[in-house]
Order: structure tokens, then C-alpha cells, then sequence
């Protein structure tokens, strides 16, 4: 299930994200770059207990996805998109 980040909610959400994801996606908002961003995360098990985040910037059409402070950026079309590029890295992943 992914969120919706606006101006109006980012601190609400910003204590689930990293901090380094949480400063980009400010930037953008405060210099007009995106109005909204798309966040997801998931969690597996098999990977560890550390959240993975997935973040869309739709006016970018650029994604970041990731574990806390090693997010990884690539051009992407969407949520579903991202997700697809980082679980087919080797052969979708563009920097």
C-alpha cells in the first residue's frame, strides 16, 4: 500500500522515512519541483528487520528505493515501475 506525501502531510509521515528521503522530498515541495510523492515500504523478513523504501517523484519521473541511508535513484514511470526496476535490478536498473 503506498502513501501520498503532500506539503500538508509530510510531517506526519517523515518519523517512517529516512532522513536523507525526508530532505529530498522537502527540497522538491519548497522549490516547486513535485506537489505530491508517492512512498511505499515493505518489510522481508528473509532480508531483515530493515524496512525497504520505495519513493516516486511523478514530475521527476524518478524513483529512489532502498534501505535507510542507502537509497538508490533511477528513472522510472510510476510506484509499480520502481518496484519492478529494484526487484529486476540487474537487467531494469538505470542511474
Amino acid at each position: 500500500m503506498s502513501t501520498t506525501i503532500t506539503p500538508a502531510n509530510l510531517n506526519e509521515h517523515r518519523y517512517k522515512m529516512p532522513v536523507s528521503l525526508v530532505a529530498e522530498i522537502k527540497r522538491c515541495f519548497e522549490w516547486g519541483r513535485e506537489e505530491a510523492v508517492e512512498h511505499c515500504i515493505f518489510v522481508d523478513e528473509s532480508q531483515g528487520p530493515e524496512p525497504q523504501h520505495f519513493c516516486y517523484f511523478p514530475r521527476s519521473g524518478r524513483g529512489c528505493a532502498g534501505y535507510a541511508s542507502n537509497l538508490e535513484w533511477t528513472d522510472c514511470d510510476g510506484l509499480n515501475d520502481l518496484i519492478d526496476r529494484y526487484e529486476n535490478y540487474e537487467t531494469r536498473w538505470c542511474n
